[in-house]
């Protein structure tokens, strides 16, 4: 597995995560403001989030225009 860093806008939120935690994304944005990045967002081959919907908003408030993230070879079973 390798940590690249990805353009935030080539990414593109699951439609269907079953996570609705939006009220964490402020908590997130300073996480990441005082920590930095630290935990990659996961994304399958079509650039879509697997894991990190809230790291990807979090770092669209702080307007960064890359994250850490890590390609993952999924199959759609």
């Amino acid at each position: 597995m390798e940590i690249r860093q990805v353009s935030i806008d080539e990414l593109k939120p699951w439609d269907k995560n079953p996570r609705v935690n939006d009220s964490a994304v402020d908590a997130v944005a300073k996480s990441i403001q005082t920590f930095g990045f630290n935990v990659p967002i996961l994304y399958d081959q079509h650039m879509m989030i697997v894991a990190g919907h809230v790291r990807w908003k979090a770092a669209k408030k702080l307007g960064l225009t890359t994250v850490p993230a890590i390609q993952l070879s999924l199959s759609r079973a």
